[in-house]
């Protein structure tokens, strides 16, 4: 009996490692069962993309935070007052004196034409999805493209300070009724802002000095000084309505004259040129046009603009409107040190929009520019017809959502009606779902080519049977088993024909 255990024994340990000799390096019992494994997706290099949808359902203010932080091309964020840190969300209105922190994304923007024929017949149509950018509620656009190309920013910042501390001064004259004293510094906090009319976010703090000047003159009863003031007030905040707790009915009386007037004024146009081209106007704080182009039915007088284009330094100041005249500017914008990366940049997210590797170029763009959203539209034009498409790219969940647009432009002024062009800006901009992971493109792409590795592998598993399956496997161990029984028989047939010459058989 003892010599019987002892051959199982022998024969159970040569059966054991014959078969781990011959299992591959690696590979577990549950490595062969085929059918229970996950396929592996592609390596498309975006790391934690299987998150990217959580954030997407929650309110967009439980994710505003860290705002303020400092940027890394725009100098620091520090706070200023009221006045200038909440761009208005209206931009034909007044903002608001509160002062709130500001939870909106910071966003930047990147307009492509696929060539110069596109720029040149619709380049204004970017000019509506900025406009609608800066007044959305959920992106701070028009603060960050501000900021993010002006080394000198901080410099900006402390002549900000204090222009808005001579303001406030001023303020105080003119409740105290020191109304000369009062104009004085009004003009010097005038002059102090307007120096750096290329770095206004918004025309908040400007506006209120205007008006405050006016009634300034009102006040001393020089009426044809007044009127200057409140008309490029309203230049500024057409719809605009003065608080008759702040100033007095006869103030609040000759505004309302002036108003009605304002728009019998006398029109002209300014004509708005830049080297390179391509550049987004700012009129009055109001978007209108892509350089080069013609702003027309402005009223006769005094217009503040600003120039912007990605990756160069903004350009400012004021122009005088004519009755009947054309007024011209025309700025060369002096490079930024990062405009050689934009413009190649640029170069390749138009050769391949919408491809994996044009997403992933906008997100490294974004990181460059220290920004949490990034918006990229390319523009078509083809015998009158624009096909514009749009991608907005979440950087920190790497999701996207896209929107394209096809119609007819009759008339460059008069962009707003088109409903195409009005709801592709609104499902880009308002409506804060719809994301989906960057990694789905790749898929998307892996599946046009042929190259879909989940496709394959499920392929594989219905062509193919489980490795517990195959005829090889169990004839590599049929071998074993019977050199195994071979070795285990000779020893006990040995042994037992020692001690009593019986025999055994061997049955399978």
């Amino acid at each position: 009996m003892k010599s019987f255990i002892r051959s199982a024994v022998i024969y159970t340990v040569l059966f054991t490692f014959n078969f781990i000799a011959l299992t591959p390096a690696g590979v577990s019992f549950q490595t062969l069962h085929a059918d229970d494994l996950e396929i592996d997706e592609l390596d498309v290099g975006l790391d934690d993309e299987e998150d990217s949808l959580e954030d997407e359902e929650t309110s967009p203010k439980e994710d505003f935070e860290g705002d303020n932080e400092k940027s890394s091309l725009g100098g620091p964020s520090d706070n200023l007052d009221e006045p200038l840190e909440e761009a208005p969300l209206d931009i034909s209105e007044p903002a608001s004196d509160d002062n709130d922190n500001d939870f909106r994304k910071k966003i930047a923007a990147i307009y492509l034409y696929v060539d110069s024929f596109s720029q040149k017949s619709a380049g204004d149509v970017v000019a509506e999805t900025a406009l609608m950018l800066g007044m959305s509620r959920d992106y701070n656009y028009f603060k960050t493209e501000t900021e993010l190309f002006i080394p000198s920013m901080s410099v900006a910042k402390r002549d900000f300070k204090s222009g808005i501390a001579e303001f406030n001064e001023a303020k105080q004259l003119y409740n105290d009724l020191s109304i000369e004293e009062a104009i004085a510094k009004f003009k010097s906090a005038k002059k102090t802002i307007e120096k750096h009319l290329d770095k206004l976010a918004n025309m908040k703090i400007l506006g209120d000095i205007l008006l405050y000047l006016g009634a300034s003159y009102k006040m001393l009863d020089e009426d044809t000084q007044a009127t200057p003031y409140f008309s490029s007030y309203l230049s500024i905040y057409p719809n605009a309505e003065l608080d008759d707790i702040v100033f007095s009915p006869e103030i609040v009386s000759f505004f309302n004259n002036i108003k009605e007037d304002f728009l019998m004024l006398p029109n002209g146009s300014i004509k708005f040129e830049s080297y390179p081209s391509g550049a987004l106007v700012f009129l009055n704080g109001k978007v209108v046009g892509v350089t080069p182009t013609v702003a027309r039915g402005i009223t006769e007088g005094r217009h503040f603009y600003r120039i912007h284009k990605s990756g160069y330094r903004d350009r400012g100041d004021t122009i005088q409107v004519r009755e009947r005249r054309t007024a011209s500017v025309s700025e060369d914008l002096s490079k930024y040190e990062k405009t050689p990366y934009i413009e190649n940049a640029e170069k390749e997210m138009t050769k391949s929009f919408g491809s994996l590797s044009m997403l992933r170029k906008a997100v490294d763009v974004a990181k460059e520019m220290n920004v949490e959203y990034i918006l990229v539209t390319l523009i078509t034009a083809d015998a009158g017809r624009i096909k514009y498409e749009g991608k907005l790219v979440n950087v920190e969940n790497r999701t996207f959502k896209e929107a394209t647009a096809n119609f007819e432009i009759f008339d460059k002024n008069d962009l707003a009606s088109i409903p195409e062009l009005q709801d592709f800006n609104s499902r880009l901009i308002d409506d804060t779902k719809g994301f989906r992971p960057i990694s789905d493109v790749a898929l998307d792409e892996a599946n046009i080519l042929g190259l879909d590795e989940t496709k394959k592998d499920d392929e594989k598993k219905k062509d193919s049977k489980p490795v517990y399956k195959q005829w090889w496997l169990w004839t590599i161990l049929g071998v074993v088993v019977l050199g195994g029984a071979g070795v285990g028989t000779y020893f006990l047939v040995k042994d037992m024909d020692k001690n009593d010459g019986a025999t055994l058989e061997v049955n399978f």
